[in-house]
């Protein structure tokens, strides 16, 4: 198990507001009568402006992190807030505020990008109408309609 350790490193603060905080932040899974600690009292906050990666080895616990964080988890204890809304109390708040686009594969290779954002937008509880609705409205307010069918660098279609 890995650890953050924000103290250790110098951070350059831009002013404006805080809009990620995390406050001790466990995660723990349970396996075959074991306990599993992913996530061990990671503190860190950014704020408005600021540029952030999380970086680290395999099982140093940064998806766990960006998973709690965009509420498809939810940390063992500590506390969460994306622009003051709580991820226990708040997360349909945090889900209609955040994008979170990950390095690396989309769900399914063979899919296009309209189609991986289908697959998401059902874990996320959307259907039918609504759910062509709002990849629809995320698509066109952010003129992303030209790279719907991009290639990646090994010429798989993203």
């Amino acid at each position: 198990m890995y650890s953050f350790e924000q103290n250790k490193w110098p951070r350059i603060h831009k002013g404006g507001i805080r809009l990620i905080r995390f406050t001790d932040v466990r995660k723990e899974f349970y396996a075959k009568n074991k306990t599993i600690k992913v996530l061990d009292g990671l503190t860190f906050d950014v704020g408005e402006g600021e540029i952030v990666g999380l970086l680290g080895p395999n099982g140093a616990g940064k998806s766990t992190s960006v998973k709690i964080l965009s509420t498809i988890i939810l940390p063992t204890s500590g506390e969460v807030t994306v622009k003051n809304y709580n991820i226990l109390t708040q997360a349909k708040e945090i889900r209609e505020y955040m994008v979170v686009i990950l390095q690396g594969n989309a769900v399914d290779l063979w899919l296009d990008v309209k189609e991986n954002l289908k697959i998401f937008g059902y874990f996320h509880g959307l259907k039918g109408k609504n759910l062509v609705n709002q990849i629809d409205k995320v698509i066109s307010s952010r003129n992303n309609y030209a790279y719907l069918y991009l290639f990646n660098e090994a010429g798989i279609l993203l």
